[in-house]
């Protein structure tokens, strides 16, 4: 029975050290054969103690212990407290190991394909932030970005952030996160840890780390050529454009070349898409003991874009370090400076976009025309069949444009030992107010 005198149902009653075993009825009896100098049960129910008892007699009665679940409680102040087990898929974690794997270039996309419930697209010029989606969409009305913390500290423009330097990264994407970080976490959050020294072995350590690569669009769309132009714009239209009827088809496409509209045939994806370079390096030092331990990096980051007058540029440094200034006390601080120079191109976005002009301007068409103003040939609407504009020159000549970022990011923190300060207290003669100041025992 309970300690309520109630009986307890279902309760499992086992002969200690065998796997001779029953379970009590509804009016809390059972009845069970002992083997040969076996005379221990062990009675066990959920949310009850486990009763060890012996039997003297033909008859037992037990009465149930409730069990102390205050000593099972947890606090929770963050997801670092709580057991895996407790949060599978509502958290997921990143090694560095993981996330240096390949040669890439920011947090966003280490994470790519390699956490559960994630979605990451890479959107735009180089040095732009992923899209990054947890779970889907959350808002209908507001960005659905997820918040970022960085040794606890909320931020954003992970570009700047040198994934060299990241221990561990930590997704949290139920929607009790916003219990720790407010609304803000309403679309997950991304905790980032960046590395440490070791306070084991008295070490020092450097690690360098050099990439080159180089990145190119590999696939094509199978767009017209001008032949095919041809029997376009009659089956659209209902007649040839001007262009490419006689007299016009045979002029030269810009004075002083012998080159015919007839004989051009430009592939504009081809002299839009470009190769681009990438170059990154990394140097990174560490050390410690037992009373202080550092890790210092710096780090080099040259990108390349795939399309015309689109770059990135970053230069970084970091340092972490925390010391054991007394027994009780220990102090430590995180400091991260970065600089980044992106080139993006201005015309990315909307109905007009370069890329869309790669896809409309007719392949008659030169790319280049060294007696105009600027050196570039542009469409004549009433002679061609449409107005798109020469997607090259918008990119090299109209539309190129520079944005120039400086991040400092740092955080500092004084830990207090509590058990070490309950010791130090004692012998000090030294109490804690209620509001956690110093006051006399």
């Amino acid at each position: 029975m309970g300690p309520d005198k109630k009986p307890v149902t279902g309760a499992s009653v086992i002969v200690k050290g065998t796997t001779v075993g029953t379970t009590t009825n509804e009016q809390g009896a059972f009845s069970i054969a002992l083997p040969a100098n076996r005379d221990v049960l062990l009675i066990t129910y959920v949310e009850y103690e486990v009763n060890e008892v012996t039997v003297t007699g033909n008859t037992v009665e037990v009465t149930m212990k409730e069990k102390d679940m205050t000593q099972n409680e947890v606090v929770v102040t963050g997801y670092g407290t709580q057991r895996r087990t407790n949060v599978t898929g509502a958290v997921s974690s990143v090694n560095s190991k993981t996330i240096n794997a390949y040669p890439v270039l920011s947090v966003a996309q280490a994470l790519q394909g390699r956490v559960p419930g994630v979605t990451v697209t890479n959107n735009g010029s180089p040095g732009t932030d992923a899209i990054v989606r947890i779970r889907g969409i959350s808002s209908i009305s507001f960005a659905s970005d997820p918040l970022y913390v960085v040794d606890g500290f909320p931020t954003g423009n992970l570009s700047t952030i040198d994934t060299r330097d990241i221990e561990t990264v930590d997704v949290l994407k139920d929607a009790s996160a916003a219990a720790i970080y407010g609304s803000r976490a309403t679309s997950g959050v991304i905790m980032i840890t960046t590395k440490k020294g070791s306070r084991r072995g008295n070490k020092f350590s450097i690690t360098l780390d050099s990439y080159f690569g180089r990145s190119e669009v590999t696939e094509r769309l199978d767009l017209l050529n001008t032949e095919q132009f041809k029997q376009y714009a009659i089956a659209y239209r209902g007649s040839q454009v001007p262009r490419l009827l006689p007299p016009s088809l045979n002029e030269p496409i810009y004075t002083g070349t012998t080159q015919t509209y007839g004989q051009t045939n430009t592939n504009w994806q081809d002299e839009y898409f470009q190769k681009g370079n990438m170059t990154q390096h990394h140097i990174g030092m560490s050390g410690g003991n037992d009373i202080s331990r550092f890790y210092a990096s710096a780090g080099f980051l040259d990108q390349e874009g795939t399309t015309p007058s689109t770059d990135f540029r970053r230069y970084n440094f970091r340092i972490n370090s925390d010391h054991v200034i007394s027994k009780v006390f220990t102090f430590g601080e995180n400091l991260y400076v970065a600089s980044g120079e992106q080139g993006f191109d201005a015309n990315e976005t909307g109905s007009r976009t370069n890329l869309v002009n790669v896809v409309r301007i007719m392949p008659h068409m030169p790319v280049y025309d060294p007696t105009s103003n600027g050196g570039y040939r542009g469409v004549d609407a009433t002679k061609d069949g449409g107005d798109p504009t020469n997607p090259i020159e918008d990119a090299e000549l109209k539309n190129p444009a520079k944005r120039t970022a400086v991040k400092v990011l740092g955080t500092a923190f004084l830990e207090l030992n509590f058990t070490k300060w309950l010791k130090f207290r004692s012998t000090f003669g030294i109490g804690l107010s209620p509001w956690f100041g110093l006051c006399p025992k």
